[in-house]
């Protein structure tokens, strides 16, 4: 799960935001390190990415790319909320093969939508931030962009969960039994593959990491693929039972990967 105040950190306090980076940095690094199999598998520093970026990505890339990073983050012992671990993902991703990379983000304060990019943040032409590296980037849209925020950033998958591919997410809304009210918090699970059944997509087994909140290391999990196609009900949120409701149905793909094939 994964909630965001809504209140948007166009400048953390600078001491932290730097110690974030430097983090952020050094284990873009440790990763590239025990990532297997050669290009393209990694999460590269930029210099890497500059020297190694091949001429166009694919979804076969964004498998491989996904499946060997979040499993690097599991060996690392690396704790990460649901909705950060997409993020972080896309982006690198977008970074080591050259996809550009953007995300929609609601300034509820300022009553206006914001686009993040690897330079920075616009509202309309105003730049209100500049990034100084991969790091401030990711950083930034794990702050302010939570579970709910990722549905206007990502599109279902065209053909359903048999199409999708790891990198794809499945995303939850929770509705209050009581009220009706949608809760401030969402789910993300991001794919890791699907196990085609004897019979229809329904018979699938699906097989997903998630991280959680309180951030933990991604958990993998294996469920039947029927799970991600109807409510789930009794779901507790702040002492109160709610509905998840798969938003889609089915998997769901970063808007900015719609050119990949």
């Amino acid at each position: 799960m994964s909630a965001r105040s809504g209140e948007l950190h166009l400048g953390l306090e600078a001491e932290l935001e730097d110690e974030l980076e430097a983090e952020l940095e050094a284990e873009a690094e440790e990763f590239a390190d025990t990532i297997s199999g050669g290009a393209p598998a990694g999460l590269w520093t930029e210099g890497q990415v500059a020297r190694r970026r091949p001429r166009a990505a694919t979804l076969a890339n964004l498998r491989s790319f996904t499946r060997s990073y979040v499993r690097a983050m599991v060996r690392r012992r690396r704790r990460i909320d649901c909705a950060d671990l997409a993020i972080e993902v896309w982006i690198r991703f977008g970074e080591r093969y050259g996809v550009p990379i953007s995300f929609r983000v609601w300034d509820a304060r300022g009553r206006r939508w914001l686009t993040a990019t690897r330079t920075g943040v616009r509202a309309g032409r105003t730049v209100v931030r500049r990034f100084g590296s991969v790091a401030a980037f990711v950083r930034w849209v794990q702050v302010n962009l939570g579970a709910q925020g990722l549905v206007g950033n990502t599109f279902a998958v065209p053909g359903g969960h048999r199409r999708a591919v790891a990198g794809d997410v499945f995303l939850w809304r929770y509705r209050n039994n009581r009220t009706g009210a949608l809760a401030p918090v969402g789910h993300t699970q991001i794919l890791d593959r699907v196990v085609r059944g004897r019979g229809g997509p329904l018979t699938d087994t699906i097989e997903l990491f998630q991280g959680d909140l309180p951030p933990a290391v991604p958990r993998f999990r294996r469920m039947p693929a029927r799970h991600f196609y109807r409510n789930r009900r009794g779901v507790i949120i702040r002492n109160e039972p709610h509905t998840g409701i798969p938003v889609g149905p089915g998997a769901r793909r970063f808007n900015g990967f719609r050119s990949l094939r």
